[in-house]
Order: C-alpha cells, then sequence, then structure tokens
C-alpha cells in the first residue's frame, strides 16, 4: 500500500519535471533499512545508478565471516534510479531525526546538492539485524517468546562518511513553532534559496518579512522536539531472516 502510494507519486514527480524536493523527517525516528533504500533510489540521479549506496561495518568477527553469515558489506543503487532531475534536495531535520531517516539522507550526500534545515539530527549511525528468541514446549512446537534488537553494525555513505554521532548539523537552522502560522520557518528559508536568493539561505532586506508585535507573540519556538514513544529504531529484516 505505502509502496504503491510513493510509487504513484514519485511519478507524478518525474512527469511533471520537478526540479526541487523538500521531505520532512523532522519526528521520523527511523525504521527499516528497505524503506532508506527505497527512498534513496527514486531520489538519486541517474548518475547513481549501480554505484554504492552505503556500506555495512560489522565488528571484527563477522567481518571475517561475511560468507558464512550471509551478511553484505555493501548495498548499491539499482540500475535504475527514479528518473528525477533535481538541483536540490532539501530534508527537514529536528533531533529526533534518526537512524535510517539519518542514513537516508546521508546516502544521497555524494551524490546530488543536499540541503539540511531545522536542527542537528538525533545522530545514529547505527542500526540491528532482526532476532527472535523463541523456545520449544514438549511438543517441540516453536513459541515466540520476544525480539532481540542488539546493535550489529553501523553504516558509512559512498564516501565513508558516517560516525555522527552527535548528529548531522543543518545548512540552515530553523524554528518549529508551537502555534499554528500560516508560513513555517524552515519553508521560508527553503523557498528562499530555491526562488529569491538562489543558492543562499540569507534572507535580505527586500524579502524579509516584518513580524508587528501582535503576530510576533503568537510564534513560539518547540525549545525541544516531540519525543515518540515508538519504537523505530535502523533494522534490516532481510539479513535477519537470511541468518534465520
Amino acid at each position: 500500500m505505502t509502496k504503491s502510494t510513493l510509487d504513484a507519486l514519485f511519478a507524478k514527480f518525474k512527469s511533471a519535471g520537478i526540479t526541487n524536493l523538500i521531505v520532512d523527517l523532522r519526528y521520523n525516528g527511523g525504521g527499516s533499512v528497505a524503506t532508506a533504500e527505497y527512498l534513496d533510489s527514486a531520489i538519486a540521479p541517474a548518475s547513481a545508478a549501480g554505484k554504492p549506496m552505503y556500506y555495512y561495518k560489522y565488528n571484527d568477527k563477522l567481518t571475517a565471516d561475511l560468507d558464512g553469515t550471509g551478511l553484505e558489506s555493501s548495498v548499491s543503487f539499482p540500475g535504475n534510479t527514479g528518473g528525477l532531475s533535481l538541483k536540490n534536495v532539501f530534508f527537514i531535520t529536528s533531533s529526533h531525526t534518526a537512524s535510517a531517516s539519518e542514513l537516508t539522507l546521508n546516502n544521497l550526500l555524494p551524490y546530488m546538492n543536499v540541503k539540511l534545515v531545522g536542527d542537528t539530527t538525533y545522530g545514529k549511525p547505527v542500526g540491528f539485524i532482526t532476532f527472535n528468541i523463541s523456545k520449544y514446549d514438549s511438543t517441540h512446537t516453536k513459541q515466540y517468546l520476544a525480539d532481540l534488537y542488539a546493535i550489529n553494525f553501523a553504516t558509512e555513505n559512498a564516501n565513508h562518511a558516517g560516525g555522527y554521532y552527535t548528529g548531522i548539523a543543518p545548512d540552515e537552522p530553523a524554528n518549529d513553532y508551537t502555534t499554528i502560522w500560516t508560513r513555517y520557518d524552515n519553508l521560508d528559508k527553503i523557498f528562499n534559496y530555491i526562488y529569491i536568493n538562489t543558492g543562499s539561505f540569507a534572507r535580505t532586506s527586500a524579502n524579509a518579512r516584518v513580524l508587528t508585535q501582535s503576530t510576533a507573540n503568537q510564534r513560539s519556538a518547540i525549545q525541544y522536539s516531540i519525543t515518540s514513544p515508538k519504537f523505530n529504531g535502523m533494522v534490516d529484516y532481510r539479513i535477519g531472516n537470511r541468518i534465520h
């Protein structure tokens, strides 16, 4: 369902010939690496086709026996990317943009003009191979007990850039606001980069928005990103299935 919806959306983008894309990852704590790969393949330029998307880094014992474990050392872009011809891709980020979301934007940095607007990301360049813990009853029937999520790998992009444990800093800081506002700080700055002061986020006197005292009082910046109670992480379900 999700994939078919995104396929239709990216087909629409391609048909329209868009040259700039904005991806909002402010409160996305991550998920499956397969989703990150899907988005990267849809967004990446044709020049990335067949080239490395990202590299896995394991501990010394797993690295010495990749063939025996069935683990991958790297993942490449497919032979055909999504067909977009983007000048820029903008990611709106926050301190809870984490894990597979960080992987998504980091993978594209070597291949296109990627700009982050918002706040420094969470800082989680590592992930998990999914395992489950089970037991067998007296009839030898397998009974599921729990999932085990222990850090198994780190990732690096095609330029071997990774290790962002303190987060990835934005190219342009921008606030979220607690009150409804017809314009958003992050979008204002992105539109300024695209349409007004091409190639720069800086506002000039000609395009600066003047706030009255009453409207200024309605804009209250969020000091801390909203924390989601849901576990997401960066999980590679495919590798876990192969190992089982």
